[in-house]
Order: structure tokens, then sequence, then C-alpha cells
């Protein structure tokens, strides 16, 4: 396959960006290769998922509120019909039993579906406690949705 000369231009204004690109890049961090502050232990925090952050702040709350309890992190259910739920956060009491079931949104808007979806939950799991959605303190939670989460008994709280 023969490119034509125009294309040869291109691609190589293209290689050459590329390169000065790349040295630019090399240079950012020179003056600071002796800086012991340079710590990446909270890079991991810019791979997790949208939300992420927010169920490990919940999961933090709960194993500072239940010290002596088992607490799963995303754990897998399997249901009856053969499907399978994953809640964000289940508080396990002395039998191995649910004892609270939370449920994690960081969203702009909180909507009936993440109601239902706590509700299934709480239906599947019946959490002596009860099942908690906790949202982000930015989130907007429109009063309806609100009327549902008490009407299905599912407790909402903002975290900051």
């Amino acid at each position: 396959m023969a490119l034509t000369n125009d294309a040869k231009v291109g691609l190589g204004l293209l290689l050459a960006m590329g390169a000065l690109l790349g040295l630019a890049g090399l240079g950012i961090n020179e003056d600071d290769e002796d800086d012991e502050e340079d710590d990446f232990d909270d890079f991991d925090d810019f791979w997790l998922p949208a939300g992420r952050g927010h169920e490990l702040e919940v999961l933090a709350v709960m194993e500072r509120r239940y010290p002596r309890r088992e607490i799963l992190d995303n754990p897998v259910y399997a249901v009856s019909n053969g499907s399978s739920i994953r809640p964000d956060v289940v508080v396990l009491d002395e039998d191995d039993e649910p004892l609270e079931v939370r449920e994690a949104k960081d969203v702009a808007l909180l909507r009936p579906s993440h109601v239902f979806q706590a509700s299934h939950y709480d239906a599947v799991l019946q959490p002596r406690n009860g099942t908690t959605l906790d949202v982000a303190a930015d989130t907007i939670i429109p009063d309806n949705v609100a009327e549902l989460a008490a009407a299905l008994g599912i407790f909402l709280k903002r975290h900051r």
C-alpha cells in the first residue's frame, strides 16, 4: 500500500507531535524526584468506579458502629428465582443472619428505581434492623422519592 506525499507529511507531523508531547510529559516532575511527599497510596482512588468511594465511606462507618460484627463488602446472594443480588454493605449478627443492609448511592438525583432496588434487598435478606439507602450530601432527593422510601420502610440517610 503506497502512501501519497500528503499522507506521509501528515503522518510525520503526527509522529513528531507525539514525540514532543512525550518529552514534555517526561520533564514535568524533574524537580520533584527527591520529594518525600510523593506518596501514591491514595492514587488507587483514581481507579475506583464512580460511587465506590462513597461505598467505602459507608463501609467504614459500619465498621466503626459494629466493631465486633462481621461486615460484608458487596456480598453476592443467590435469589430463589436463579438471579443474584449484591448490596453494598451487609452487617451480620451473631447467627450470621443479616442485621442491617446498606446501599450507597452517589448520584445527582435519587430516583424511584434506587428505592426499589433497596426494597428488593430488604425483601430478600429481611435484615433485623432494616435497610438504609445512604446518599451523598449533594444528592437531590425529590419529595415523591422520599415518600416512596418511607412507604416501603427504607431509611434514607445523607453522608457528608
